[in-house]
């Protein structure tokens, strides 16, 4: 994250870099939170595993420690995991869409210290089968309903626009 003339914010030379793991990582979404601070989420590798990531940052750039104790969060739902999107509930409780387990069009719901919230779907974990045929989610917004729209791609012999929606 690089931020213009941050003086003595973002070490004081306005970025801030986050080691997630040493066998590579990649941040895909952001987010922004109360009191100015940022979530970041992605993917990180361990080994040949592909799992979740998010860093938290205060406004200043230090680590949000409210995320997993450390500023950093790392979520293995045993497949290709991913993060795409993130968007937050009125609550506080954090939204990702992406890939978790064997589920590529899925939505992960965490509680607002980065912890899965495990009342939401399936241990956390709800996705959109689209008619058996996969997709990956991409992104997703929080109607002022509440319900959760998920947006991404159906695979059905060719690629098309998917869209679901989940209730709160």
């Amino acid at each position: 994250m690089v931020r213009q003339g941050a003086g003595s914010c973002f070490s004081g030379d306005g970025q801030v870099i986050t080691p997630m793991a040493t066998d590579g990582h990649s941040c895909n979404s952001l987010i922004l939170r109360s009191k100015g601070r940022v979530l970041a989420g992605g993917y990180v590798f361990e080994g040949s595993n592909q799992i979740m990531g998010l860093a938290a940052y205060r406004e200043n750039g230090l680590p949000d420690t409210s995320i997993s104790g450390g500023g950093k969060q790392i979520l293995d739902f045993g497949g290709a995991d991913n993060v795409s999107a993130l968007a937050l509930q009125q609550d506080g409780r954090i939204l990702v869409a992406g890939a978790a387990g064997t589920k590529k069009f899925a939505l992960v719901r965490l509680k607002s210290d980065g912890t899965v919230n495990s009342t939401f779907g399936t241990s956390g974990v709800a996705s959109a089968p689209l008619n058996g045929h996969g997709g990956y989610a991409y992104d997703l917004v929080v109607q002022s309903t509440g319900r959760i729209v998920v947006v991404g791609n159906g695979h059905d012999g060719s690629q098309d626009f998917a869209a679901a929606r989940f209730l709160p």
